[in-house]
């Protein structure tokens, strides 16, 4: 669909700028994972910006792009991606992050536990 090559590109970018904010994101995590000090502030503003980012992000391609490829493309091209989709590994990670994201999905229950103790302290 030419008149989608504008928003395509512009999803592009957005992608490239995704990995970036991805990276930073990961820069905290692994300072986290080998005990460094991260204030809590600082893994929240991170973390803010890479949610934030992601939510107006699939927004635009649920609302904008999505449409456009169910009005666009041919059931060769559903094969064709679904050929793809059936094939589970992470295209940024290769599956290699799963143990470090679990060790960040610890600290964040701990810190939700803390955080809900000292609310029911007060």
């Amino acid at each position: 669909n030419p008149s989608m090559e504008h928003a395509i590109e512009e999803m592009n970018e957005e992608h490239k700028t995704e990995s970036s904010r991805l990276l930073s994101f990961e820069r905290v995590v692994g300072s986290i994972e080998v005990e460094h000090e991260v204030s809590r502030k600082t893994f929240e503003d991170v973390l803010h910006d890479f949610i934030t980012y992601q939510r107006a992000h699939i927004t635009k391609e649920e609302h904008t792009l999505f449409p456009a490829c169910l009005a666009s493309l041919l059931p060769e091209d559903w094969e064709t991606i679904d050929a793809h989709i059936c094939d589970k590994t992470d295209p940024i990670f290769n599956g290699v992050k799963d143990e470090e994201f679990g060790l960040l999905r610890q600290r964040i229950l701990q810190w939700a536990q803390e955080n809900e103790m000292a609310r029911s302290s007060l």
